[in-house]
């Protein structure tokens, strides 16, 4: 190997450890780090040149130069997290359903343009989200008049068994009707934020499952409150457990608490096949094992219940257990 290409594979080798070396996590860090690079290379050539008399002069003025530089550098990095923090928050609060005012931008410019960016998207949201409620709602409600005189008509015709056949379907639009409103009520999210006890909470809805013959299991506990919504919460995990009383006739239901809180629906009933685990929670969807053994419902429960989830800044996570049945997961963060 001549001397050029021993020069070019040292340099190679250089690259690819310098590439590999892992980067401070924080704008700070990345900033100092790279500062102190640049420097650092001139400054050792200037080290190595300088008389042996001036070298440790040099050296000195270099640690004295490092501490007014890292303070410089953190100001600057402050400038520029500071806005990315309150941005963070407010998506943060934007996700979990929260009501979100613009604010003044401040920072550099692409800070500013960025800032502006996101408020704009963030009020078409929620001007979106707002349109999309108040329509369905008076499309809901508007479907309430000619359902009610179909149940009237359908009361004076003679033949049982056609009678029959159309109550029961209109008993079906109904109750698709209420479900909707409902799903739309919790879409508002117009109730307050508050600590929410989940241990008692899980105790009421065992306690109102077992008036119902149903068997719920509760394990776990939460260390401390939840900030939520109460009724929406207890809509979301009250949905779950009846689910999994319908196909599995019994719930356990499993609490968990660390950097979020996780409440485990589980049951034993027939599970959901893979390729319709996500199709489950879209809206009417109802899956192949629910229409083949007749269990009654809308399609709306774990619809409504993914919805309040993400209202909370979560998520529904669907699983089918190893033996037999399913396991629901609402992932609740804190903080």
């Amino acid at each position: 190997m001549n001397g050029a290409s021993a020069r070019a594979h040292a340099w190679n080798g250089l690259k690819r450890l310098v590439c590999k070396l892992p980067l401070p996590d924080t704008v700070f860090g990345r900033l100092l780090l790279t500062t102190l690079a640049c420097l650092a290379l001139p400054y050792a050539a200037a080290v190595l040149i300088a008389p042996a008399d001036h070298r440790a002069s040099l050296i000195g003025a270099f640690f004295l130069f490092v501490p007014p530089l890292a303070a410089g550098l953190y100001l600057v990095a402050r400038h520029i997290t500071k806005p990315l923090a309150a941005m963070v928050a407010e998506a943060d609060l934007l996700g979990r359903g929260a009501e979100t005012s613009a604010h003044e931008p401040s920072g550099p410019r692409e800070l500013r343009a960025l800032s502006v960016a996101f408020d704009m998207a963030q009020s078409r949201v929620q001007a979106y989200v707002s349109n999309r409620s108040r329509a369905l709602a008076a499309v809901s409600h508007d479907l309430k008049a000619p359902l009610t005189r179909m149940q009237l008509r359908v009361a004076t015709i003679d033949d049982d068994a056609v009678r029959a056949k159309l109550e029961a379907d209109i008993e079906e639009l109904s109750s698709m009707v209420r479900s909707a409103i409902a799903m739309l009520k919790d879409l508002e999210q117009t109730e307050s934020v508050e600590p929410i006890d989940m241990n008692q909470l899980l105790a009421r809805l065992q306690t109102e499952f077992a008036e119902m013959g149903r068997r719920v299991a509760v394990t776990g506990r939460a260390r401390q409150p939840y900030l939520g919504r109460m009724q929406s919460l207890r809509r979301c995990i009250a949905n779950l457990i009846d689910n999994a009383v319908k196909f599995g006739e019994s719930a356990w239901v499993t609490l968990e608490d660390g950097h979020a809180l996780r409440v485990k629906v589980a049951d034993r009933g027939p599970g959901i096949p893979q390729e319709e685990l996500e199709k489950v929670c879209e809206p009417f969807y109802r899956a192949r094992s629910a229409t083949t053994t007749g269990v009654a419902g809308s399609g709306l429960g774990l619809s409504i219940a993914r919805d309040i989830a993400l209202g909370h800044g979560g998520q529904l996570l669907l699983r089918n257990r190893e033996a037999r049945g399913l396991e629901a997961e609402v992932v609740l963060p804190r903080g």
